[in-house]
């Protein structure tokens, strides 16, 4: 599973299944970005995969909204909280 994660979130790490979740959270790996390469700490990109997935979530929800389809349980303010997510929808 957490092999799955880091291959994903651009951190392929050998071995990975065989971490902990604190050993992987703490690995650092290299990420490879428009050519160029940038060392970032797991938890880093941990938290950009989590609230740029929670930014396409709130673009799916208002779609659907548009479409007149009322998600079922849609994000609460809650769900976000904490999130370093942009103001706008469509930013």
């Amino acid at each position: 599973m957490f092999e799955s994660f880091a291959k994903l979130a651009g951190m392929p790490i050998d071995g990975a299944g065989k971490l902990s979740p604190e050993q992987l959270f703490r690995k650092y790996e290299m990420v490879f970005a428009a050519g160029q390469r940038y060392a970032r700490q797991f938890p880093r990109v941990f938290e950009r995969v989590t609230w740029h997935s929670a930014q396409h979530c709130r673009q799916l929800v208002a779609v659907l909204e548009r479409m007149g389809i009322k998600p079922d349980g849609p994000l609460t303010a809650s769900d976000l909280a904490g999130l370093p997510l942009p103001e706008r929808l469509w930013e």
